[in-house]
């Protein structure tokens, strides 16, 4: 049901740094990278709990957090 929520979020008005989303469906993945997300990992091989990053942050961003806490990044 994310999806259904997403849609009509007013991305030109807030810019959301990190998200958690648990097994987007591929039209919130088009969404997201559509409005400048990037995919960072999920928390396991199945996708159950995956991690977006705006675009704006990915320079600032330190991955070995990911890493650490056993998240399957890229």
């Amino acid at each position: 049901a994310e999806y259904f929520i997403m849609k009509n979020f007013p991305f030109d008005r807030y810019t959301v740094k990190l998200f958690t989303i648990e097994r987007p469906n591929q039209e919130l993945i088009d969404l997201l990278y559509n409005h400048g997300y990037e995919y960072l990992a999920a928390n396991n091989e199945y996708g159950m709990e995956t991690l977006w990053a705006h675009e704006s942050i990915m320079t600032k961003m330190n991955i070995t957090v990911i890493e650490e806490e056993k998240w399957q990044s890229l």
